[in-house]
C-alpha cells in the first residue's frame, strides 16, 4: 500500500486507489499516519479534530471513521491500523508512507556532501510532493501541519540547491530557482541561492535585480527589509566578494586503480566456481564461504584479476580480519581505508560510519568498480561497505556463510568445499614438479587425502616436500596419515602459516560453549552424529542443540552432508580431539543416550510403551523410531564395540538385544549387507557370538530378499547353531522362520513345517507373541504356495487376529492381503474384495505405500487381468 499526504490525503493498493470516502475519514487516518507506531486516543483525536469546540457525537464519528478507514483498507489487502486500551495506532514502513519516505531520503542526502548521490536522493523526495499538502483536509489540526510541512519541503529545495551550487552547477540550476523565486516571491532562501547561482554564472547584474525583487516584495506586503545575511549576499555581489566564489573540489583516484593482492601464480581448479563468478551481475553482491584454508581468497583474487577489463573505474581490497590475530577491522575503519584507496584525504573522510558510508556510496554511484572485502567477520560488518545503487561489485570472503547478507541484502553465495581429488594431485604437482609425482601417482592421492584436499593444506606439504628432494612422496604421506598429523603441517620460518594456526582462528571466534562442543565431537562413537544424541551428552534441549549445531556449521567446522546429520572434516576432528585429554565422561553421556534412544525405538517398533511414557516422549510412532534406526544403525554398532571395550558390558548388551527387531524387519535396506558387515567385525573382534547370530540373520535376509536363498541357507544354519548354544529361543525361533520361509515349497516343504513348528513351539516358551505372529503367516506362505488355501486362510487368520491384538498395521494389512488372495483363488470374490478394501485401508493408514498399492490391485477384482498382474503374495518379516 501507498499512503500519501504530501498533497491529497489518499491511499493506492497495487496501484489503484482506495476509496476512503468523506474528508472526516481522510482527516482520522493523516493524522494516525503523523503518528505512525505510536499510540493516539480518542480524546486525542478529538482535540485535534475539532480543537475547543467538539460536537457532543463526536467519538461516535471517530469510532465510524475508523471503522469506515479500516474496513476499505482490508477489502485493499492490510488494515495497519490497530485499536487497542491506549487508542488507535497505525504502523506503515517508510517504503509505504510519502512523508517518512522523504524524511528518510533527506536525512541520507545530508551525510553525502556536495555529491551527485545527494542531489538526486534530494530530487527524489521533493518528487513525492503533489501539491498542498494535506489537500481538501479541513481539521483544526490541519494548518498548523501543513505549515510545517511546507516548511520541510522549503528546507529540502534549500538543501538542494546548496548541493549543486557547491557542485558547480550554477547554471543548470538557474531556471529551476527563477521558477521558484517567482511561486514564493517572499522566500529569502530561494533568493540568496538565485543570486549565487547568477553570480557565478557571471550574472552579477542580475544577481543584484534578483535582490532588488525581493526586497520591494517584503517591503511592499510585509513592511520589512531584507534580513541580514541576504544584505550581507548584496554587498558580496556588490564587492565582488571572493568568498562567493566555488570552492575547490575534491580529487579522486585516477581512473582504474587497483588495489588488489597479487594472484597466485600456481592457482589451480575451481572451473565451476569461477564460472558461476563470471555468471553473476557487474552489479550484484556475492558472499564466498568456506573453511579456513579452503582458497576463498585465492579464488576471489584470481577472479578478479582475470576480469579487470570489467571493471575500468578500480578495483579495491580491504582485508576485514573477520579471522586472525588482529581484531576485526570496525566498518568506519574499512570505509575510510577505501575513501583514501579512491583519492579522497584521510582528513575529509567523516569520523561517523554513516557519513563515511553515504559519501562511499557517492563515490561509487554508477562507476563500474569491484569492492574485494576479505575475511569478513558478520553482515554487519560488511553491510556499510555495499553500495547504495547499480555499478559496482561487491566480493565478501568469509569462513561464515554470513546468512545475513543472503536473507537481507540479496546476496548469493558461493560455498568453497575442498579440492578435488584430480585438482588435488594437480596441486602438488606445480608445486613439487611432475617427475616427482609421475614417479608414484598412489603416493600422491594418499598424500592429498591426508591433506583432506584442503588447498592450504595441500600448499603447506607441497613446500615440505619441495625442500626436501631426498624424502619420498610415500614417506611424506605416511607421516601425515599418522596420528597427530596437525602439527606437521608447518612451513618453516612462517609460524603463522600453519593449518593449526588457521583452525585457532576459526575457534578462537567460538563462544566458550560452541568451543566445549567442538570438543565433545570426536569421542562420540560413529562416524556422524544427530541432534538427539548431542543433546543426550550436553544435557540440553533439542532445539538449543540444534542452534548451536547450526552456528558450528556456519563457521565451517562442522559439516552437514544431508539434514539433521552431522559430522566433522578430518582435520577439524584432529585438530578438535587433540583438545581433549579424557574425553570417557562424554562417550559415557554418549553410550547412555544411546541406550535410552535405543530403548524408546524398540519399545515403540514392538508397541510395548512403559509407564513413564519415555517413548511416547522421543518417537511418536513406530515408524520414527524405524526412521531413527535407519540413520543410527551404524553408529549404534560403533556405540556396541565402544561400550564393551570401555567396560559398559550391560550397555553393550542392550543395544545388542533391543537392535535384533529392528535387524530384522531392515534387512531388505539396499546398505544393510555393509552395515551387517560392521557388527560381523565388531563380533568377531570381541567375540560376541550372540551378536554374530542376528546379524547373520540379518544379511541373509538380505540374500533370502534378493532370491539369493542357496546363498543365505548355510550362513542361517551357522546363526541357528550359534542361537541354539547360546539357548536364546526367540532368536532361534526368527531363524527357524527364516530358513523355513525360504525353502522350496516343491521339495523341501516338510523340512520347512517342521521348522515352523518348531519355531511356533519356540515363541510360546519365550512368550513372544511377534514370533508367534510371524511364524502363523509363515506357514501360511507356505501353505499358499502349494495352493492349499484352506490351510492358508486357517493360519493367516491366526496371525491376523494376533497382529490385531498387538495393534501391528504392517503385518495386519500383509495378512489381510494374503487373505484377500486366498479367497479370490477360491472364488469367493465377496470375501476377497472385504479383506482387499481393508488391508489397502490400513496401508495407507500407515504409510505403507507399495502394500496399498497392491491391494488396491487386488480389489480390483472386476478385471480379470488385475490378479495375474499382481506380484506373489508377500511375508511378513
Amino acid at each position: 500500500m501507498w499512503f500519501t499526504v504530501l498533497g491529497p490525503v489518499e491511499v493506492t493498493a497495487a496501484g489503484r486507489p482506495v476509496e476512503l470516502g468523506r474528508a472526516q475519514r481522510r482527516a482520522v487516518l493523516a493524522y494516525l499516519l503523523f503518528n505512525s507506531g505510536r499510540s493516539v486516543s480518542a480524546d486525542q483525536l478529538v482535540d485535534v479534530l475539532w480543537g475547543d469546540t467538539p460536537p457532543a457525537t463526536a467519538r461516535t464519528q471517530i469510532q465510524v471513521a475508523i471503522s469506515a478507514v479500516r474496513r476499505a483498507l482490508r477489502e485493499a489487502g492490510r488494515d495497519p491500523i490497530q485499536s487497542g486500551p491506549g487508542g488507535y495506532q497505525v504502523t506503515v514502513t517508510p517504503d509505504e508512507f510519502d512523508l517518512a519516505q522523504f524524511t528518510a531520503r533527506v536525512q541520507t542526502a545530508r551525510g553525502l556532501g556536495a555529491t551527485q548521490y545527494a542531489a538526486d536522493e534530494v530530487r527524489a523526495a521533493l518528487t513525492l510532493w503533489r501539491g498542498t499538502p494535506l489537500a481538501g483536509v479541513t481539521a483544526a489540526y490541519a494548518p498548523v501541519v501543513r505549515a510545517h510541512l511546507e516548511e520541510k519541503q522549503r528546507a529540502a529545495y534549500d538543501m538542494l540547491f546548496g548541493i549543486e551550487l557547491d557542485r558547480g552547477r550554477h547554471r543548470e540550476v538557474i531556471p529551476e530557482l527563477t521558477a521558484l523565486a517567482e511561486a514564493h516571491p517572499l522566500h529569502e532562501d530561494m533568493a540568496g541561492r538565485l543570486m549565487l547561482a547568477l553570480y557565478r554564472a557571471g550574472r552579477p547584474a542580475d544577481a543584484l535585480a534578483a535582490y532588488q525583487k525581493i526586497r520591494l516584495s517584503l517591503v511592499e506586503d510585509l513592511g520589512i527589509e531584507p534580513s541580514a545575511a541576504l544584505r550581507g549576499l548584496h554587498q558580496s555581489v556588490l564587492a565582488g566578494d571572493a568568498s562567493l566564489d566555488l570552492p575547490a573540489t575534491v580529487t579522486v583516484a585516477s581512473r582504474g586503480t587497483s588495489t588488489l593482492p597479487h594472484d597466485v601464480p600456481d592457482f589451480t581448479g575451481r572451473a565451476a566456481e569461477l564460472a558461476r563468478l563470471d555468471a553473476v551481475p557487474g552489479v550484484a553482491v556475492t558472499v564466498i564461504s568456506g573453511p579456513g584454508g579452503v582458497g576463498k581468497t585465492a579464488l576471489a583474487v584470481r577472479w578478479a584479476h582475470g576480469n579487470a577489463h570489467r571493471f575500468p573505474d578500480g578495483r579495491f581490497y580491504v582485508d576485514l580480519h573477520g579471522y586472525g590475530p588482529r581484531e576485526p577491522m570496525a566498518p568506519a575503519e574499512a570505509l575510510r581505508h577505501v575513501l583514501r584507496a579512491l583519492g579522497f584525504p584521510g582528513g575529509d573522510v567523516p569520523a561517523d560510519v554513516d557519513a563515511a558510508a553515504a559519501l562511499y556510496r557517492a563515490r561509487l554511484a554508477g562507476a563500474k568498480a569491484l569492492i574485494l572485502l576479505d575475511n569478513a567477520a558478520t553482515a554487519d560488518q560488511v553491510r556499510p561497505l555495499l553500495p547504495g545503487g547499480p555499478g559496482p561489485m561487491v566480493l565478501v570472503t568469509s569462513r561464515d556463510r554470513l546468512g545475513g547478507l543472503i536473507a537481507g541484502d540479496g546476496a548469493a553465495r558461493i560455498e568453497l568445499a575442498e579440492l578435488g581429488v584430480a585438482e588435488s594431485a594437480d596441486l602438488l604437482t606445480r608445486i613439487v614438479g611432475g617427475d616427482r609425482t609421475a614417479r608414484d601417482p598412489q603416493a600422491v592421492a594418499d598424500l592429498a587425502t591426508a591433506c583432506g584436499r584442503l588447498p592450504l593444506a595441500l600448499r603447506i606439504a607441497a613446500a615440505n616436500l619441495a625442500d626436501r628432494p631426498e624424502d619420498t612422496i610415500r614417506q611424506y604421506a605416511d607421516r601425515l596419515a599418522a596420528p597427530n598429523r596437525l602439527g606437521r603441517f608447518v612451513v618453516a620460518g612462517d609460524p603463522r602459516r600453519t593449518l593449526r594456526a588457521v583452525i585457532d582462528q576459526s575457534v578462537e571466534r567460538l563462544t566458550p560453549v560452541q568451543q566445549a562442543v567442538l570438543r565433545y565431537l570426536p569421542a562420540l562413537p560413529g562416524a556422524d552424529f544427530g541432534i538427539q544424541v548431542l543433546a543426550g551428552v550436553l544435557e540440553l534441549p533439542r532445539d538449543e542443540v540444534g542452534v548451536l549445531l547450526k552456528q558450528l556449521v556456519d563457521a565451517w567446522l562442522v559439516v552437514e552432508p544431508t539434514p539433521g546429520r552431522f559430522t566433522l572434516h578430518d582435520l577439524v576432528r584432529d585438530y578438535a580431539a587433540s583438545l581433549t585429554g579424557d574425553n570417557a565422561d562424554v562417550l559415557r553421556r554418549a553410550l547412555a543416550a544411546y541406550v535410552a534412544m535405543t530403548t524408546a525405538a524398540h519399545q515403540r517398533i514392538a508397541e510395548r510403551t512403559p509407564d513413564d511414557g519415555t517413548a511416547e516422549s522421543i518417537f511418536e510412532s513406530a515408524a520414527d523410531a524405524m526412521a531413527w534406526f535407519d540413520v543410527e544403525a551404524a553408529n549404534l554398532l560403533s556405540a556396541k564395540s565402544a561400550a564393551a571395550e570401555q567396560g559398559h558390558a550391560e550397555w553393550g548388551a542392550s543395544l545388542g538385544l533391543m537392535l535384533r527387531p529392528y535387524l530384522r524387519m531392515r534387512s531388505q535396506r539396499p546398505d544393510w549387507t555393509a552395515v551387517c558387515e560392521v557388527g560381523l567385525r565388531s563380533a568377531i573382534e570381541l567375540d560376541d557370538t550372540s551378536v554374530d547370530a542376528y546379524l547373520l540373520s540379518a544379511r541373509d535376509a538380505v540374500n533370502r530378499r534378493r532370491r539369493q536363498y542357496a546363498a543365505a541357507r548355510p550362513t542361517l544354519l551357522r546363526a541357528l547353531e550359534v542361537a541354539v548354544a547360546q539357548d536364546e529361543p526367540a532368536l532361534t525361533g526368527y531363524i527357524q522362520d527364516m530358513i523355513a520361509t525360504g525353502a522350496d515349497p516343491a521339495t523341501e516343504y516338510a523340512d520347512a513345517q517342521t521348522r515352523l513348528d518348531h519355531a511356533l513351539a519356540l515363541a510360546a516358551r519365550a512368550g513372544d507373541d511377534y514370533l508367534a505372529m510371524t511364524v502363523h503367516l509363515g506357514r501360511g506362505l507356505l501353505s499358499g504356495l502349494r495352493e492349499a488355501y484352506p490351510e492358508a486362510i486357517e493360519d493367516f487368520q491366526l496371525g491376523l487376529a494376533i497382529a490385531e491384538r498387538l495393534g501391528r498395521p504392517h503385518p495386519i494389512s500383509v495378512a489381510r492381503y494374503n487373505l484377500a488372495y486366498a479367497w479370490h483363488q477360491l472364488g469367493d470374490r465377496p470375501k476377497a474384495v472385504e479383506h482387499a478394501s481393508r488391508s489397502t485401508a490400513v496401508a495407507d493408514q500407515a504409510g505403507l505405500v507399495d502394500l496399498a498399492a497392491r491391494g488396491r490391485e487386488l480389489r480390483v477384482l472386476s478385471d480379470p487381468g488385475a490378479l495375474e498382474a499382481a506380484e506373489t503374495m508377500p511375508r511378513i518379516q
